[in-house]
């Protein structure tokens, strides 16, 4: 039962609501648009993507965030999964894991193709992709927690971002910190992906229960 709900959520995202293909054609939209307005013989332009990538990254989240709970609120699915055998923070932490494989995981695989068009060297590019391998997943299960405080409200699209902000800042910080540090991988960078990593783990054990506490207290 646990594999056929995450199959449902996977295809609701990348058919029924289209988030997976609205976040991945935003990302890419916006580094290409951002590629030709920055000089690429630049010194600093290598600087630049990574930044670019993990703020894009962050955005795409944000954009199909909303989606995780209210269209089930909607259509009355929300109160099937409360009364189904699964636990709701195991749905939850569903949920946001397959926002994060049809979101976060697309951005990650075509990052090497989004590398050439800033220059990236090879040994950022690979903190780079393993800083958004740890450190996504925790995006996603922040947006499941806002998702769960907004998705009864009207305007939810403007109120969650202003939520739930401040808790990205911390992997947003720490995931650009450690690829624009142009030296080879060393200490620091290996301190910065634990911490990344740390990030991620404390999110997916404590989200899921505030996320369920906030969708009962909204259901109140």
């Amino acid at each position: 039962m646990i594999i056929a709900l995450l199959k449902r959520e996977l295809f609701l995202s990348f058919t029924a609501n289209g988030t997976a293909i609205l976040g991945l054609v935003f990302f890419i939209t916006v580094i290409f648009v951002s590629a030709l307005g920055f000089d690429i013989n630049s010194t600093d332009f290598n600087l630049i993507g990574p930044s670019l990538i993990w703020v894009t990254a962050l955005l795409s989240v944000l954009l199909s965030a909303k989606n995780l709970i209210q269209d089930d609120f909607r259509d009355g699915s929300l109160d099937l999964l409360l009364i189904s055998p699964i636990p709701l923070e195991l749905v939850l932490a569903l949920k946001a894991f397959a926002h994060w494989i049809s979101i976060s995981l697309p951005i990650i695989l075509i990052c090497p193709v989004i590398s050439v068009l800033f220059t990236i060297p090879f040994d950022n590019l690979l903190i780079l992709i393993i800083g958004l391998f740890l450190g996504t997943p925790a995006l996603s299960f922040i947006a499941i927690l806002g998702a769960s405080l907004t998705f009864s409200l009207r305007r939810s699209s403007i109120l969650m971002p202003i939520l739930i902000m401040p808790f990205y800042i911390p992997t947003l910080v720490f995931g650009v910190k450690i690829v624009n540090f142009t030296e080879n991988m060393n200490e620091y960078h290996i301190n910065g992906l634990l911490i990344l990593l740390a990030i991620t783990l404390l999110s997916m054990s404590v989200l899921p229960f505030a996320a369920a506490m906030g969708v009962k207290s909204c259901l109140k």
